[in-house]
């Protein structure tokens, strides 16, 4: 008995059409909510695992079918829609061998077959699931994106979540959310009080990290209650978004705890940060609204480089700050406090 494990970009999706506009209310009331999802599109590029009887791998195969990967928004439906709103939920994890699709026979490249979006081996459908995923939106006025539009063909030779962020970079997502009123700066100065407030209390145990080369790890009353200082890898190309414990996941829950979220984030958009946050405090909130996210970028950046200044001026580490271009000895940070 053996299993089959694809190894491939795959999407799940639903589509809202509406003759009003369409505001963040509506999109999570009913799009979210109400409407179904249509299915997982496995794409027709990919890998396919063997697995044994232990679930062991026995062979690794390539799979290439040469066939065009469609958008799911049907473009005579859109044309006949005043707005529309396509959200995609995008897969790349390797199916739990538990669920995998099991053959009886070693197995035989000439029976793989795509059909519909979906792979199969002979008659029977080879299952796809995926562990981890993210969310997209895509927009649409009378058929034309408003915004970047989704174009599977583009994203089916990614091999992970982190690959699709940095290809749907912030400046082409959609941009629904008017945010000329909010004031990165001034969020970001809020946040960078608290920020030298924390080195100030660690100042110390600070120190005696640099001297024995640990990484300045500090438990502020925030969230899990560990941050790392110099944990400040950003995350996607063009944006300052971080890993688990890092900076950046401190300045969400600042965010969060200071009350600087709920005076810039719409209802739904604070509703979907504090779920965030509650179900996993140690993983960042990413807006799919380029705007907003363009936003949040900005508070992390200017944050990021005043902690990196009060670093300096203390006499702290900061080399990982300049590797990742975050800041630059002798310059004077956008923020001043």
């Amino acid at each position: 008995m053996y299993k089959l494990q694809p190894q491939a970009f795959y999407y799940d999706w639903k589509l809202f059409t509406s003759s009003n506009a369409l505001d963040e209310e509506v999109i999570w009331d009913d799009l979210y909510d109400r409407v179904d999802w249509e299915g997982i599109r496995v794409a027709p590029t990919g890998k396919i695992r063997v697995l044994g009887e232990e679930d062991n791998v026995v062979s690794e195969n390539s799979f290439d079918f040469d066939i065009e990967y469609a958008s799911p928004a049907d473009p005579e439906l859109l044309s006949s829609e005043k707005h529309a709103a396509l959200l995609i939920r995008v897969y790349i994890a390797e199916t739990d061998p538990y669920c995998c699709t099991q053959i009886e026979h070693p197995f035989d490249p000439q029976l793989l077959r795509y059909e519909d979006g979906s792979l199969y081996y002979g008659d029977d459908y080879v299952q796809a699931d995926g562990d981890s995923s993210i969310d997209f939106y895509f927009y649409f006025e009378n058929g034309v994106p408003v915004g970047k539009t989704f174009n599977p063909e583009a994203l089916k030779k990614f091999v992970s979540l982190h690959e699709v962020e940095e290809y749907i970079a912030s400046s082409d997502l959609p941009r629904c959310i008017d945010t000329s009123a909010l004031n990165s700066i001034a969020a970001a100065t809020e946040v960078a009080i608290v920020l030298n407030g924390i080195v100030i209390d660690y100042l110390d145990e600070l120190k005696e990290c640099t001297e024995n080369e640990r990484s300045y790890k500090v438990r502020p009353d925030f969230g899990p209650s560990k941050f790392y200082l110099d944990w400040s890898k950003p995350e996607g190309r063009g944006g300052q978004m971080g890993y688990d414990s890092s900076v950046q996941s401190l300045i969400s829950w600042i965010l969060h705890d200071n009350g600087i979220a709920d005076r810039a984030l719409t209802s739904t958009e604070l509703a979907e940060f504090k779920s965030k946050l509650a179900a996993e405090p140690d993983q960042l909130w990413i807006p799919s609204d380029g705007n907003r996210r363009d936003w949040l970028n900005e508070v992390y950046k200017y944050s990021i480089e005043y902690l990196a200044f009060v670093l300096d001026q203390n006499n702290l580490d900061i080399q990982s700050f300049i590797d990742f271009g975050q800041y630059q000895p002798g310059t004077t940070p956008a923020i001043q406090i």
